[in-house]
């Protein structure tokens, strides 16, 4: 099952919240007590494994690796809903089976399968799909990102397609592509990736070596240090990286500390007070207080990290104060 959980549109507390209230809802429906109308405006009536909550859709993953959705809201582009709104029951996305992750934010949604296919729907730009369609991967693939305006996934021996929007640099070449594309592009990395992560305007891969390659806009539209894949500086010993539609987190060095960067603004109004950011610049900085983390997950405009004694610590959002247990 997925250990991380991502929000895409939403902060970690909802999601948390969210996550309660599904394990609730399926507890009662396992035991078959009567759930309260009250309490369950949009029932789910399978056990899910995981879950993803997006800003138009909630989508859980059965048990037998089927996908079920429900739309929170409809947009005016969308040609013929074929997903209820949310109050009706989950309905099954036809054409997906055997799947083990979901990705996704705002209305563009991808699932990777067992056999490490990956099929995605919704809308990219213009670009809308009822249904899923089949990725063209050059191999399959073990993790896929999603953000915005496009999406990446890694493959088996390492290597790295990315589809969407190029506008700033998000398929790793010298200069922008202005396209919009389903077709998966190669990256051109010099070192095998173990994990992804994805801004609107960047993409990171942690190497086995424990580095950190990113490539696009990664502070941001206005990042005028080039758009081919690079080493990012003060990231060494990196376990595990994270990212949201602004920044990027790594849990990186001896002590496994938090360390973010990624656009200014972001910077100053979610991570300023946390982790010492000046704001207008891009710059990597260390979460104070926060070590020993051995998980790592970013919703919108904020953060959370489980460290080895089991300790749950959160910040951005409301906390500019600091990172808080």
């Amino acid at each position: 099952s997925t250990r991380t959980i991502r929000s895409r549109g939403s902060s970690l507390r909802t999601l948390f919240a969210a996550l309660a209230l599904l394990l609730c809802t399926t507890a009662h429906a396992q035991r078959g007590d009567a759930e309260p109308a009250a309490q369950a405006p949009g029932k789910v009536s399978v056990p899910a494994r995981t879950f993803i909550d997006t800003a138009r859709w909630t989508c859980l993953v059965d048990a037998r690796g089927a996908v079920h959705c429900t739309m929170r809201s409809s947009p005016d582009f969308w040609p013929a809903p074929t997903i209820p709104a949310t109050g009706s029951s989950f309905e099954q996305v036809s054409g997906l089976s055997g799947v083990t992750a979901l990705e996704g934010t705002g209305e563009y949604l991808c699932a990777l399968d067992r056999r490490g296919v990956v099929q995605c729907w919704g809308c990219l730009y213009s670009m809308c799909r009822l249904w899923p369609k089949r990725i063209a991967l050059a191999e399959p693939a073990r993790q896929i990102v999603v953000e915005n305006v496009g999406a990446c996934a890694l493959l088996q021996s390492g290597a790295v397609q990315c589809w969407g929007s190029g506008s700033s640099g998000q398929f790793g070449y010298s200069r922008a592509q202005p396209i919009v594309t389903e077709q998966p592009l190669s990256v051109p990395l010099q070192s095998k990736a173990v994990q992804l992560s994805a801004t609107t305007d960047a993409r990171c891969a942690l190497d086995e070596q424990g580095s950190v390659i990113c490539w696009g806009a990664v502070c941001g539209a206005g990042d005028s240090l080039g758009l081919q894949p690079r080493h990012m500086p003060k990231l060494e010993q990196v376990s595990a990286i994270a990212g949201n539609a602004s920044f990027t987190c790594a849990v990186a060095g001896a002590q496994r500390e938090v360390r973010c960067w990624g656009h200014p603004d972001a910077a100053q109004t979610s991570l300023q007070a946390s982790a010492g950011l000046h704001p207008g610049r891009c710059e990597i900085a260390t979460l104070r207080n926060l070590s020993h983390v051995k998980q790592l997950a970013l919703g919108y405009l904020s953060g959370a990290a489980l460290t080895d004694e089991g300790a749950l610590y959160y910040w951005g959002e409301s906390h500019y104060g600091g990172v808080r247990q």
